[in-house]
């Protein structure tokens, strides 16, 4: 598609070197053809009511939990043809990210509450800001709190994490908490 190319060629600045490479289909499984039209069907909040055919379903629950998005599926999933202990695999996995969900924003928020007791600056990022726009909770699989916070408060930042037992690990660019 010359339109493709001319778009690609303005986002490298410079012209495409191999066009050839741009020509050619691309092949996608009926499982990644799948994974694509829940994922739409998800984020916009659409009713899933087709019945796949030929689909390889425990194939397709791995390529949905390698890109973490097994819980957001799981709405879709659920009314189709998916065999029986995969959909009861499938709908723990939707119940922890639900379950991971309430139990990290109840964390933060007592986390939060204590920093600005201490009054100190903190900023949440990524995921947790994110979250909010997909249309169900648990929805967004996470497995931790970004926050960004005054590095010149990093001592009371540490005091506050290990009183409410967490282990903290100091790496180059940002320190680690982590509660097992």
């Amino acid at each position: 598609d010359p339109e493709y190319l001319n778009y690609v060629e303005k986002r490298c600045e410079g012209p495409v070197k191999n066009r050839e490479v741009y020509k050619k289909p691309i092949r996608i499984s009926a499982e990644q053809r799948l994974l694509l039209d829940m994922l739409r069907h998800a984020v916009l909040d659409i009713s899933y009511t087709q019945k796949p055919e030929n689909i390889n379903w425990k194939l397709f629950f791995v390529l949905a939990q390698k890109q973490e998005i097994a819980a957001m599926l799981y709405p879709c999933v659920k009314n189709t043809d998916c065999p029986t202990e995969l959909l009861i695999r499938w709908k723990q996995v939707a119940d922890m990210a639900l379950r991971k969900e309430i139990l990290f924003d109840a964390e933060r928020k007592a986390i939060f509450a204590e920093f600005e007791k201490e009054k100190i600056k903190y900023l949440p990022l990524k995921g947790i800001i994110i979250k909010d726009f997909y249309p169900h909770r648990g929805m967004r699989q996470f497995a931790d709190n970004d926050i960004l916070f005054d590095g010149e408060r990093r001592l009371d930042v540490q005091r506050i994490m290990e009183a409410r037992k967490y282990d903290v690990a100091f790496e180059v660019a940002h320190d680690v908490y982590t509660r097992a």
